[in-house]
């Protein structure tokens, strides 16, 4: 049957003469896009230390059907078997009769050689995995970084893949095979490049090979502990005078508060600046590394320090709320803002609530997870430079406990140097 789409409908007596619907809309993308994940980061699964895993925002194609997820969303493992090790597999579901995808946790079997869980795809339900995850024997499984297997692929062009198989099995000789006139002239250009070139020749324009200077860049110096410092130009020299800089601030502290059940807003992540190709003149440069800020018992946290280099300056990521608004702390300033924590879950009459803010983004790494569970939990450290921390978690009648600290920023400084034999150019 021949099917073409789409075209404007011709209404006769409030009647259209055709209509389309959704399962057109995704045979059209299926014959575009392969099924897979959109972006190389894109829906990462990743462990909280806890059991149970995140999967980080993203976005995917099924079968032509898109699914987007905006925030971390965190799926439950549950408890090992008594005496046998098993695999469970984390994947998107496409129910057609559900009209969803969603991301869900397949439970393997249980066995002294387990293996991944097995989807089965039906008429109106398929699966694509994410990520296997390695739950051991007893209860409270702990899922560690360790435990977990990428089993995502890319989503492409389908047309794009055909080319590449059509490359493949001309290379191979299944078609169009190269005769050996073809190849005896391929020989002759390699002979030529392997007579002419080496070292630092290149071939330029006018057919000639020429000697270039090729430079390689190496970091310089790289400040990764709060405080001042001196940069010296005279024992860091870049050989064609230019600089890298990359300025990381320091990120905001979750907050904290003492009563009704609130959870503390994440801190903010740290500003970052790069400058690229720069001219350093004089002597010497003051460096800043911003501290990450302290968390404070029911109350907000403290903010990220400013760092710096010269006259580059990124701004520190603000501090996580406490009270009953528990708002996320913002990103600071520079090139790159730094993403804001998330707000808390506010109290309300003494009830046990969800979970506190994430700490926010900053370019070196994530914030620090949230934290959840009754009683007063103080909020996770960040982890990575210039992350947020997260909230804490607090009960009626129990004191605050603090909220995650913020990570300290970073300052590198990167020069350039030639290339040497051995280096791999």
């Amino acid at each position: 049957m021949e099917k073409s789409f789409f075209f404007n409908a011709v209404v006769t007596d409030g009647v259209p003469d055709r209509t389309y619907s959704a399962d057109d809309i995704a045979q059209k993308e299926a014959i575009i896009f392969s099924d897979g994940i959109l972006g190389g980061d894109s829906l990462k699964v990743e462990s909280v230390s806890a059991a149970g895993v995140y999967v980080r925002s993203g976005g995917a194609m099924i079968s032509g059907y898109t699914y987007i997820n905006t925030e971390d969303k965190f799926l439950t493992v549950n408890s090992g078997h008594s005496t046998y090790d098993r695999i469970d597999t984390v994947a998107l579901r496409l129910d057609l009769e559900s009209r969803k995808i969603s991301a869900v946790v397949l439970r393997g079997t249980p066995s002294t050689h387990p293996v991944s869980a097995v989807p089965e795809d039906t008429d109106t339900v398929k699966y694509l995995p994410l990520a296997d995850i390695f739950v051991p024997s007893g209860t409270g499984p702990v899922i560690e970084t360790e435990d977990i297997t990428d089993r995502r692929v890319l989503s492409g062009f389908n047309s794009s893949k055909e080319d590449m198989f059509l490359l493949l099995r001309e290379y191979l000789g299944e078609i169009d095979p190269v005769n050996s006139s073809e190849i005896n002239k391929m020989r002759d250009v390699i002979s030529f490049v392997n007579k002419n070139s080496g070292g630092n020749k290149v071939l330029c324009g006018d057919g000639v090979y020429r000697e270039v200077n090729s430079l390689k860049r190496v970091v310089a110096a790289e400040y990764d502990e709060p405080g001042e410092y001196l940069f010296g130009l005279i024992s860091n020299n870049s050989s064609n005078g230019l600089y890298d800089i990359e300025v990381q601030a320091g990120g905001g502290a979750g907050g904290s508060y003492n009563g009704n059940g609130s959870r503390g807003g994440g801190g903010g992540g740290g500003g970052y600046v790069f400058v690229s190709g720069i001219h350093l003149r004089h002597p010497f440069y003051k460096v800043v590394v911003g501290a990450g800020g302290a968390g404070v018992p029911g109350g907000t946290g403290e903010d990220g320090g400013d760092s710096s280099f010269g006259g580059y300056v990124a701004k520190g990521g603000r501090g996580g709320g406490g009270g009953s608004l528990a708002v996320g702390g913002d990103g600071g300033d520079g090139m790159c803002v730094g993403s804001r924590g998330n707000d808390g879950t506010p109290g309300d009459d003494g009830v046990i609530l969800s979970t506190c803010g994430k700490g926010g983004d900053s370019q070196f790494g994530i914030g620090a997870y949230s934290v959840g569970g009754e009683g007063s939990v103080q909020g996770n450290d960040a982890e990575f430079f210039g992350a947020g921390g997260s909230g804490a978690t607090a009960v009626a009648g129990t004191f605050g406990k603090s909220g995650g600290a913020g990570k300290c920023g970073k300052v590198v400084i990167y020069r350039y140097v030639p290339f040497e034999k051995g280096d791999g150019e």
